[in-house]
């Protein structure tokens, strides 16, 4: 049955046996097609086993049962840009902000791909507006604090670096780019 094919691969892809988790959701979701759920662990499935491509048409398929899936938007994201598709990896970010308007990690992932990108300007909006909403974000305000400084605006990464001390001293020791 379908349900029993899908555990299984989800378990095999939990132990590391890829191609047997393939095949298991695979099968999956050819006999129930209509599962977001499904085409959403076959993509995952599909992505560990190195299968970038077909991961995103996967993801796609999963978007395309359930349009709100922001989970999918973020890993068709990361697949899309294991292949350097990097202007469709951002659209799909961008989405996930949309359906998860008060997500910090869907802006810091947005951030870092326009940092990437060497888009710094949209990097520091996107990394100030995940601190807003979780103030003590580790990565927004460690890759904030590093734009600031090469965009040349140390005084504003120092002050980034100071907040991140007072909130998170031990983590920001170790990932400062600072010191």
């Amino acid at each position: 049955n379908h349900d029993g094919l899908h555990l299984k691969g989800l378990i095999a892809h939990q132990q590391g046996r890829h191609d047997e988790a393939v095949d298991c959701i695979g099968k999956a979701v050819k006999l129930r097609p209509t599962d977001p759920i499904f085409w959403f662990n076959y993509g995952n499935v599909l992505r560990a086993a190195g299968r970038n491509s077909e991961a995103v048409e996967a993801y796609r398929r999963a978007i395309a049962l359930g349009p709100e899936f922001a989970d999918a938007y973020t890993n068709m994201a990361n697949a899309l840009e294991s292949l350097d598709r990097r202007d469709e990896a951002e659209a799909a970010r961008q989405t996930v902000t949309i359906l998860r308007p008060n997500g910090a990690e869907a802006l810091f992932r947005l951030g870092s791909a326009r940092q990437l990108q060497n888009e710094l300007i949209g990097a520091v909006e996107a990394y100030t507006q995940a601190i807003q909403i979780e103030r003590d974000h580790l990565g927004a305000h460690v890759e904030l604090d590093s734009v600031l400084a090469l965009l040349g605006q140390a005084d504003q990464a120092i002050a980034v670096h100071r907040r991140l001390l007072a909130l998170r001293p031990i983590e920001a020791k170790y990932h400062s780019n600072m010191l």
